[in-house]
């Protein structure tokens, strides 16, 4: 099996889509020292020119509040891997950008987890929870506990933190409190376990 770097390597030259805006282009964060994999559905249209994964202005601080973590933190790749069920800005759709193809997370993003092995997976919102658990209730299941994926990886399903998901955060409140109490202790042990 070829180690994680050269995977990297090999999907930052992907061109496995034909149909992506020109400015599109892959983009993953972290090595093989990473402790918590997030992923996402797909890197915004802002973070293809900052070229720096949930830099955009809303989402961005939203998630790192909730994980109650800092800019250095949050960017140092030996803590977080950032990656998303499709590398690159898949382009705007008629209510919102359009979701990824799914032949990127076929080909990537199972890889990524077996050569990474993170302590903790974080998949944010419906689209990524949907793809470690196709045949269960997201909204029954982001409820602020660890779920177990293939018997060994931990995953703690996440809402979008986008301001477009307010009506889910206003009616959830109690429960979205819930999930970000429990997501940070999650955080903080997975970042301190020395094994």
């Amino acid at each position: 099996m070829h180690s994680l770097k050269h995977l990297q390597s090999q999907i930052r030259r992907c061109k496995l889509c034909q149909d992506l805006p020109s400015f599109s282009s892959p983009l993953i964060h972290g090595n093989q020292n990473a402790k918590i994999m997030l992923i996402s559905q797909a890197p915004s249209k802002t973070v293809m020119f900052t070229r720096k994964l949930w830099s955009d202005k809303f989402s961005g601080p939203i998630l790192k509040s909730w994980l109650e973590v800092s800019e250095d933190i949050f960017y140092n790749e030996d803590i977080f891997y950032i990656t998303a069920l499709g590398n690159c800005y898949p382009g705007k759709g008629r209510s919102g950008d359009n979701p990824p193809n799914p032949i990127c997370a076929k080909r990537w993003l199972e890889k990524q987890i077996e050569l990474a092995k993170p302590r903790l997976i974080i998949p944010i919102g419906s689209r990524a929870f949907r793809w470690f658990f196709p045949n269960k209730d997201y909204t029954n299941s982001v409820d602020g506990e660890v779920k177990l994926w293939r018997g060994r990886y931990r995953v703690f399903p996440l809402p979008h933190p986008s301001p477009a998901n307010v009506g889910w955060k206003t009616k959830n409140k109690e429960q979205l409190e819930k999930i970000i109490r429990n997501l940070r202790r999650e955080v903080k042990q997975a970042i301190t376990e020395t094994t």
